[in-house]
């Protein structure tokens, strides 16, 4: 019997924002994301000799990886019920 290929996600965490969850569903993503591998993405420009002329084309080249612990995935911050409900109220910061 052949076997089906699975879609791969990349889920993509920044150190400035989050999402907030209920506890027992935040705790539910990090058990999925337990042994999870890591991806990058690298951009290649154009090398450039001395005369100025370019020997070749940029590109973007992807890699897949174990994680190694070498950076967070994300934080984890446990809210209070009034920092929620502040946090709530105030909604979407104003961009400068």
């Amino acid at each position: 019997m052949k076997s089906q290929a699975h879609a791969k996600l990349v889920i993509s965490f920044c150190s400035y924002r989050g999402v907030v969850l209920d506890a027992d569903k935040a705790l539910a993503i990090l058990e999925l994301i337990r042994g999870a591998e890591r991806f990058e993405s690298k951009y290649h420009s154009a090398k450039v000799d001395g005369s100025g002329s370019g020997s070749g084309s940029s590109s973007t080249t992807m890699h897949i990886y174990p994680h190694d612990g070498d950076e967070q995935v994300m934080e984890i911050k446990c809210l209070t019920d009034s920092q929620y409900a502040l946090a709530k109220v105030s909604g979407k910061p104003a961009k400068d």
